[in-house]
């Protein structure tokens, strides 16, 4: 028990030190508030990637995540905290409450994950590198945006999320020697499309409880298929992504 209460502090500690780390005046002048942002976000991914090894149930990880997400809570309620503690998350302009959903979102899938290592890695891996990647590259390089519930999102975050997703997804998957090499692609090609659609409807920071719930889901279910029974999803994933398309009006961005 002391070495669990230990274990949870030291991270409760590391990941607040980050968060002050990140709103030092020297990070502010030298970081945009969305880089500092996704900062924090992939080193709170980096932790979170070791806790199997840290604990061996999900209750310790659940306590970890409640006492984070009060944290989090509190610093976003105290302006003084959230002006300094706190502004690596709360200077960018937009409403979000990605900061709650996080912590959560991770021991949800600690939870599911159980045993199966790799369906707890790449669902976080997808969550950490492609929806940051996809945040930098849709604010440094995204011309043709399209309209969502959350405001403008870039076509070309979107490319990298489905890109960096397909990645994390075959490299764990295709190390491991799992499935055939044939069932794999098609498979990775569907859930990272999948995870992609997901990332670009969400709002207000949902995606990081959704992607790595639904990563794992995805993972679980379609994975295990046959190649020639993921021409169904394949399609109808490719479906979503026509409707999407047609649903939201791209504009290219005036420079």
């Amino acid at each position: 028990m002391l070495t669990t209460t230990v274990s949870i502090v030291t991270i409760l500690g590391t990941l607040l030190g980050l968060m002050g780390l990140l709103g030092l005046p020297g990070a502010r002048a030298r970081l945009a508030p969305e880089a500092r942002r996704k900062l924090l976000h992939v080193a709170m991914g980096g932790v979170a990637l070791g806790l199997p090894a840290v604990f061996d149930g999900p209750g310790p990880v659940w306590l970890l995540a409640l006492l984070a997400a009060g944290a989090l809570l509190v610093i976003r309620q105290m302006r003084a905290l959230r002006t300094s503690i706190g502004s690596a998350i709360h200077t960018v302009e937009r409403v979000s409450f990605g900061e709650l959903c996080f912590p959560l979102g991770v021991a949800t899938l600690y939870s599911l994950a159980g045993e199966q290592y790799l369906h707890f890695l790449v669902p976080l891996l997808v969550l950490v590198l492609g929806d940051s990647l996809a945040a930098l590259v849709g604010v440094r390089h995204g011309c043709l945006r399209y309209r969502t519930l959350d405001g403008c999102k870039s076509l070309e975050g979107s490319m990298t999320m489905f890109v960096v997703s397909f990645a994390c997804i075959l490299l764990p998957f295709g190390f491991a020697g799992h499935y055939d090499l044939g069932s794999l692609l098609a498979g990775a090609m569907c859930v990272a499309l999948a995870l992609t659609l997901i990332e670009a409807v969400a709002w207000r920071g949902i995606d990081n409880f959704l992607l790595p719930v639904a990563g794992f889901y995805l993972l679980d279910n379609i994975l295990p298929l046959a190649q020639e029974q993921l021409l169904p999803q394949a399609l109808l994933a490719g479906a979503g992504a026509l409707a999407l398309i047609t649903l939201f009006r791209f504009q290219l961005e005036e420079e």
